[in-house]
Order: structure tokens, then sequence, then C-alpha cells
């Protein structure tokens, strides 16, 4: 036999291979799992990779204008490639090291003499002490989210995600699970001046139509004599088609200004209620209102603004995320966040949905006239997705509008509506 026959019989044997081995991809996740030593040993190893074109304008709703410093649209893309690996060692030590590479393309200065990788990082890199199947014990650098990541959440939506330095002890049986976790947010040089966080998460998993939470955060700043305590509950459930989400948090505490000590008296409630149409297409039909308390007078020696921490804002509060950081997006003066939303399914993989959004200042600003302003501004996101490969491979689009009302001027915005558009791809191993 010829080496031409040959090579021709190897990529028939190739392809036939790889064909039987379609109708059963494993999942991402499951292609890098090894074991050694009878089992004693398992390594395991993963990755991604993730870009996105975004289309943004971000003029606080001015026109374009340089010489006022409003600038001109923004289009660039951004990517994320990780890899992660890990490995069980005698079903009592888990390690795991997660890095990843976060850039703008074309952000180099010189394609060959800029080589720094600036935006490389580990993103993650514990280790996991298992006393039993149920008790264990996390010390490093990890994701933490909780719940709905209402109040505390990795916030995967960006590129570089969020991640704390700190230790978690978890109580995990089947029926509920109790954490007690702690972080160290930022120092200078000692963990006696610097910003850290502690708290406590609890929920009961035995029911499907009630599962009721309770978290609790004690974030802390010495430097500035900031001293906050967040406690609440997430309640969730779904039954017959319907589904729930409850929330209420409070917050109380101390910090300083300037001239007083102010005493934090906060809190943020939401509602959420959603129906899923028992037909093939499984339309979803999704209302909600949320209120996220502000101070009408921030100078006083009561602070009534809600901080939502470390919380992903951008699932909950509009796709543009013109109100990403709240308090300080609204001026301390809160949001109420009323909206609905409709997605279905058409086929398998294939996801479209659409959301409203109608905000309003929790308590109301006087504009340039002395006239108070509540309205803020109404916001249309509409996102497509589609999964394929058995979920190796995504990709999604979306684009929003965000129509402002006269209440955008006591924010400092102007009166233009604002678009934004991103396509994204993603595939994973």
């Amino acid at each position: 036999m010829r080496m031409r026959d040959v090579a021709r019989l190897g990529w028939v044997i190739l392809i036939v291979g790889l064909s039987s081995l379609s109708t059963a991809w494993a999942k991402p996740g499951e292609i890098g799992k090894f074991a050694f030593l009878n089992g004693d040993v398992k390594l395991w190893l993963s990755g991604e990779y993730r870009a996105r074109m975004e289309l943004m304008q971000g003029r606080d709703f001015k026109a374009p204008d340089k010489a006022a410093g409003t600038p001109e649209d923004r289009l660039f893309v951004v990517h994320r490639a990780r890899l992660e690996v890990g490995a069980l060692l005698w079903s009592r030590v888990e390690i795991m090291m997660q890095f990843q590479d976060v850039r703008l393309w074309g952000q180099e200065a010189d394609t060959l003499a800029d080589f720094q990788a600036k935006g490389f990082d580990l993103h993650q890199g514990w280790a996991r002490f298992l006393f039993t199947d149920e008790l264990s014990l996390k010390v490093g650098r990890m994701e933490l989210g909780y719940d709905n990541e209402r109040i505390l959440g990795a916030v995967d939506w960006t590129q570089q995600a969020r991640s704390f330095n700190g230790v978690l002890l978890a109580w995990d049986p089947s029926f509920m699970q109790l954490h007690a976790f702690y972080a160290a947010i930022s120092q200078k040089d000692t963990l006696l001046s610097a910003s850290q966080m502690t708290g406590a998460w609890a929920k009961v998993r035995k029911w499907k139509f009630f599962q009721p939470s309770l978290l609790y955060v004690f974030d802390f700043n010495t430097e500035t004599e900031r001293y906050r305590h967040t406690i609440g509950t997430h309640i969730t459930g779904a039954i017959a088609g319907f589904s729930y989400t409850g929330e209420f948090y409070y917050q109380t505490g101390t910090q300083k200004t300037l001239t007083e000590t102010q005493q934090i008296q906060s809190y943020l409630g939401a509602l959420s209620l959603g129906y899923q149409i028992p037909v093939p297409t499984k339309p979803t039909i999704r209302v909600w209102a949320d209120f996220v308390s502000g101070d009408d007078n921030p100078t006083d020696s009561v602070y009534r603004s809600f901080d939502t921490l470390f919380a992903t804002n951008h699932k909950f509060y509009g796709f543009a995320d013109i109100f990403l950081n709240l308090p300080v997006h609204t001026k301390q003066r809160g949001l109420m966040d009323l909206g609905a939303s409709v997605g279905f399914s058409p086929f398998q993989g294939f996801g479209l949905t659409v959301w409203y959004h109608y905000f309003r200042l929790f308590h109301g600003a006087p504009d340039a006239n002395q006239q108070m302003q509540q309205e803020l501004a109404s916001e249309i996101d509409v996102v497509a997705s589609y999964t394929f490969l058995n979920g190796h491979a995504y990709i999604s689009t979306g684009y929003s509008i965000v129509l402002p009302t006269a209440g955008m001027a006591v924010l400092g915005k102007g009166n233009q509506p604002e678009h934004w558009f991103f396509v994204e791809c993603r595939t994973k191993f």
C-alpha cells in the first residue's frame, strides 16, 4: 500500500471516529479529567475563551462634543482567555488554580515589543480541606456568590470577574447550606488598617416551592471609620410553571464624614413573579419591582442610601449599566426599578428575551428650576443567544436603548437617548 493510500485510510478512520463520538460529547469541564495511583489523585483541566465586541455611547445622554469633553461612540473588543487546573488528593484536599488574560484588542503599544501581558492574572487560587463529605475549609483567592448575587457576586458578565482573598468555612448537607466567610478587600501594609469583610450565609433547600436563605455581611474600613452591617433574606420557589423571588436587606452601622459620625439606616426590597406557559416554545413572562432606598439629605446625621456592596448589578438594573454603582450613580437618592420581561425558546439551545425597565429616583431632587424630579428613564434590552456543541460553544447578541426624561438633569446628565450593542462568542472545554 502506497503512502498516499495510508494517509487516506488514516483520514477515513479519524472522520469515522469523530462521527461516532459526536453523539456522546462530554460536557465542558469533563474532558480533561485524569486519575492516578488507583484513584487517590485526580486531576482536571478546563479552559475558556470569550470575546465580546461592544458599541457603547456612554456620553451621559449628551450629544458628542469634543470641546466639552463629551466623547464620540466607543467601539471595542475585549476578550478573556482562561485556563483552570485542579487536583483532588485522597478525596480530602482539593487545589485549584485559575489563570486568565483579559485585554482590549489593540491595547498593546507595539505588536512585537509590548509583551508584558498587563491583563494576565491569577483569578482564583485556593486550597480546600474536606474534613468530611459535608464540612470543608477553603483558603486563598476565590469567587464568592450567593443567591442571585444581589449583594455578593462574581460579576461574571465582566471579562475580569470578581474574586476575593480570604477563607470560607462551608457545611453542605443535603437539606441545607451554611457558610461563614472572611475576605481582605484592600490594604496598604497591614490588615490592622484595611478594608475587610466577614459574614455568614444559610439556605434551606428542602423544598422546591420554598427555598429561604439568610445573608449577613459586616464590612468595615478602619481608615475611613465606616462600620456597616447588612442583613437580609432571599426567598425563591417554583410550582406548576409559576416562580417567585422575594428579597429584603437592611443596612445599619456608622460612618465618619468630615464633620460628624452618621448613623446608617437603609434598605433594599425586591419582588419578582414569573410564569412559563406550557407550550413547546417555552414562553416565560416575568414582572418585578425593586426599591433601593435613598437619602433626601445625605449631609445630615442619618445616612439612608443603600449600598449594594459587591453585587452583580448588571443583571438587575438594565444591561446598559447606567445604574451600575449604587448609590453613586443616583447621587445617594436611591432607585426604583419597575419592569417586565418576556422570553421564549423556539428550538433547542436558542433563546430570545426582551426586558423593559422604568427607572425613578427613590427620593426626588430639585432641578435647575427648583422643580422636584423623580422620573429618570426607560430602558429596553433585547438579547438573543444560541448554545450548541453540547454546551461547548455559545454566541449571543444584544441591543439596549435608554430613553431619558427630565429627571436625568438632577444627576448631571443630558436628555439624548443612548444605545448599546454587543456580540459575544464563547467556547470552553
